[in-house]
């Protein structure tokens, strides 16, 4: 049964769920926009081999909604004090959208804390105006939509993408060393060549495509991303 919890980092409250499960630890990490309770589908085909949490990234959901620090380096540090907290240690890291940030970041910083990796629907390009642009039209249109459950404030999150978006990354993440899986939607954001580009710098990865997906993978196509995960992440 999922249970709710509560940490405190540096003043900033970081709020949770446990799903359950035994074996391997397993934190997944949501998109902008998004929450912890998103990946309720994805925890149920994970915990019969798997110990699964995840939690709200500051700016979102039931976390700290207003915290002064957005940069990706206090993402990653949150997500670390999470996985070292919960007594994840070592754990395999899923992320989407800006949580895959987050993971691939903590991979290449901390890789005591991660034995495996998932990204899906993100790379280490820098980005510009136009992705903000766009994520801010996209709320506005459907400020109800289940990728976006977890907006609290909007110029929070606003400037958390402007933070993202403000460097390339390729260096970090050609650091990492973990085995690696890289999931693009078919119709998503990230190109195949994207793609298979962020694959080749790496000793250790392998990209996988889901069809009639988008760049909500986890979403959109729930049943192929969880047959995807079980690929990679097999029982023990």
């Amino acid at each position: 049964m999922a249970a709710k919890w509560q940490l405190d980092r540096d003043g900033v409250r970081l709020a949770g769920v446990d799903y359950g499960g035994a074996g391997p630890a397993v934190l997944l990490l949501h998109g902008l926009g998004g929450n912890a309770d998103e990946w309720a589908p994805t925890a149920a085909a994970l915990t019969d081999r798997a110990h699964v949490v995840a939690f709200d990234a500051r700016g979102h959901g039931a976390s700290e909604p207003r915290p002064r620090d957005v940069s990706p380096r206090a993402h990653v540090a949150d997500a670390a004090f999470v996985i070292e907290q919960r007594g994840l240690v070592p754990a395999t890291v899923i992320g989407q959208s800006y949580g895959a940030l987050t993971a691939f970041l903590l991979a290449a910083e901390r890789p005591d804390l991660v034995e495996r990796l998932v990204v899906a629907e993100a790379t280490p390009d820098a980005g510009d105006e136009e992705i903000v642009t766009g994520f801010v039209q996209a709320l506005r249109e459907d400020p109800t939509a289940e990728w976006a459950k977890g907006v609290t404030d909007v110029d929070v999150l606003v400037d958390t993408l402007r933070a993202a978006n403000a460097e390339d990354r390729w260096a970090i993440w050609a650091r990492i060393r973990c085995p690696t899986l890289v999931v693009r939607g078919e119709h998503g954001e990230v190109t195949r060549d994207e793609a298979q580009r962020m694959v080749g710098a790496l000793p250790d990865a392998r990209v996988k495509e889901i069809p009639q997906a988008g760049h909500n993978v986890h979403l959109d196509q729930p049943e192929r991303w969880n047959a995807a995960l079980a690929e990679f992440h097999p029982p023990v």
